[in-house]
């Protein structure tokens, strides 16, 4: 029998509350997601103890979030607190206050604790498996070395966006060269990150305001961020736009949101000097954090695993449970597409590439999803749920392709398709998708 987990993250500048329900056969889905912004970092005084209007307004948002919980049925409340509270002289004194004014524990993360999070969300949502894993919050950057999604080396350091902009800004500008150097100057304590050669994995908030900001000045065509890339001369072209900027123009930027306009300097430095030491060549963006980490162990302590072997699979299986659909149909078909895919590579008949039979599986398998809409036009909201609902373990790319396999009726619909997302996928790999999608036809 599933329930409602409430699982709030007080970071140093913003608190969250993400509401889900979770069934221990494998099934947690989003239902609320609250956000405020406290800026706890910035709270912080000379005497290095949070000052009383923090206290006042993370007590209020807390009174909100249990509101919330309430009224949503929530039956269990998992809290936790970073950087900022960690950091403060009286910052187990705010955890007090909070439990004795709302009822809510927080458990007060250590910087390895909280990068042992990210890393488990990285090695499951993103699907490089060898990468330089980052979350830039607003108090602190948790760095972790993942190789085969293992994690081999991890640190926090005590400096991200919030304290970065505050200790770096003079007559209300941030100077850019002197956070520069700085993190040049962190980063050189931390040797396995010097020239790693291995793309960066980066999650927080500053991360997916980065890749908004790309995708609206590009005119990305899928307006998701998570598993966004950006090669290492496309952030370059970004940053120098945005750095070059006068501050006021900032504030008009697409993608920019408000209350990170003053902080997005910072941020940008942060990520331009760290692909520059680690010699990285590409961001990618993880939309998943600290919270789904937290999911991530539950399910994992559940099953005595140390990692889902198949972030894909795992999804695709969700996706299922979620819709209410019988497995066992939509598994003899992916069982008959991928036996006949064999085949026809066998004769000489496909040219497949290495990825091709692993997302023709779970196409296969998903091909009849968008029935739980509405049966009349299912391949259309098939295609529609594949394309938009955040898939682990794939790229933009491939998420794209599974969507167009899963509901391939007609060539036409798919050219149109392929037009669409024509900067995502070649419109000279038509015949990839159109083969397989036949095959899911056929063995449907």
């Amino acid at each position: 029998m599933g329930h409602r987990i409430g699982i709030i993250d007080l970071g140093s500048n913003t608190a969250r509350l993400v509401i889900y329900n979770y069934d221990p056969a494998g099934l947690f889905v989003e239902q609320e997601n609250l956000k405020r912004v406290l800026r706890l970092s910035a709270r912080i005084q000379f005497d290095g103890r949070l000052d009383q209007q923090a206290f006042d307004e993370t007590i209020a948002c807390f009174q909100v979030f249990r509101r919330l919980c309430d009224v949503n049925g929530v039956t269990e409340i998992v809290a936790v607190a970073t950087a900022a509270v960690r950091q403060a002289v009286n910052g187990h004194y705010l955890i007090n206050r909070l439990y004795d004014e709302t009822g809510i524990r927080v458990r007060l993360l250590t910087g390895e604790e909280e990068a042992g999070y990210i890393h488990l969300a990285a090695a499951h949502a993103i699907a490089s498996p060898d990468a330089i894993v980052v979350d830039l919050g607003g108090g602190s950057a948790e760095f972790i070395r993942m190789i085969d999604r293992q994690r081999l080396a991890a640190t926090s350091m005590p400096f991200g966006a919030v304290n970065l902009t505050l200790n770096f800004t003079e007559n209300d500008t941030v100077d850019a060269a002197a956070v520069g150097t700085f993190l040049r100057q962190q980063f050189r304590f931390q040797p396995w990150l010097m020239k790693a050669g291995l793309p960066i994995i980066a999650s927080g908030g500053m991360a997916r305001t980065i890749a908004k900001i790309h995708q609206r000045r590009r005119q990305y065509s899928l307006p998701s961020v998570h598993h966004y890339a950006l090669s290492r001369a496309e952030f370059a072209d970004l940053a120098t736009w945005l750095l070059e900027m006068p501050p006021a123009a900032r504030s008009g930027v697409s993608g920019l949101p408000k209350h990170r306009v003053d902080l997005i300097v910072a941020g940008l430095t942060f990520f331009q000097e760290l692909m520059a030491v680690s010699d990285s060549p590409e961001l990618i963006i993880n939309a998943k954090g600290l919270r789904e980490g937290m999911i991530v162990e539950r399910l994992l302590t559940e099953v005595s695993r140390m990692v889902i072997d198949d972030p894909l699979a795992f999804c695709a299986g969700q996706l299922l449970l979620r819709h209410d659909i019988r497995p066992e149909h939509p598994r003899h078909v992916s069982r008959l597409a991928c036996s006949l895919f064999d085949q026809f590579v066998e004769q000489g008949l496909f040219v497949a590439q290495d990825s091709d039979r692993r997302l023709l599986e779970n196409a296969a398998l998903l091909h009849d999803v968008g029935r739980a809409i509405d049966v009349h036009e299912s391949e259309q909201h098939t295609f529609y749920l594949l394309s938009n609902v955040l898939t682990m373990g794939v790229t933009h790319r491939d998420r794209v392709r599974i969507a167009l396999i899963a509901s391939f009726r007609a060539g036409k619909t798919l050219k149109n398709r392929l037009q669409t997302y024509g900067d995502i996928v070649d419109k000279e790999d038509e015949a990839r998708q159109e083969a397989p999608g036949s095959l899911v036809l056929l063995a449907r």
